[in-house]
């Protein structure tokens, strides 16, 4: 028997008369149901959040990849990378990141490209009178010879 107990002074006692294997049965078989409760409760779970994931976390990260690539392999052309604005967390972030390098880059190109034909314009420029005073001391030596 058990003692029943209210502040360490004994009032009764509990004595089972029956058998516990009844207990032990219903124990079982809610330990069995609680058990098959998770399972379902997982495998439901699981595709939903994979399917949410996939479309907040992966779909944007390979856009982003696939926009990073384009930067790759057309430098200078593509300025920005659309689409994320409006995105307030890691994601939004990153991207605003990339936008900001992607235009640092082309605005370094531009001014590659700017210095490249203002070095070409100039090495030109004196190149030109010299060619036109190389063929005017041809012609005037080809005449006399």
């Amino acid at each position: 028997g058990l003692p029943i107990k209210r502040f360490e002074k004994i009032f009764g006692a509990v004595f089972i008369t029956r058998d516990a294997s009844l207990i032990d049965d219903a124990f079982n078989s809610l330990v069995i149901t609680i058990l098959a409760i998770l399972v379902v409760s997982f495998v439901v779970t699981i595709p939903i959040l994979l399917v949410f994931f996939m479309h907040t976390i992966l779909r944007p990260l390979r856009r982003l990849a696939n926009a990073a690539d384009m930067v790759r392999s057309a430098p200078g052309k593509v300025r920005t990378i659309p689409g994320f604005e409006n995105r307030n967390d890691e994601i939004g972030a990153l991207a605003a990141d990339l936008n900001a390098m992607t235009d640092a880059l082309s605005q370094r190109l531009d001014a590659i490209e700017n210095f490249a034909a203002d070095v070409a314009h100039e090495i030109k420029n004196p190149l030109t009178p010299i060619q036109l005073s190389i063929d005017r001391i041809r012609e005037k030596y080809l005449k006399k010879n």
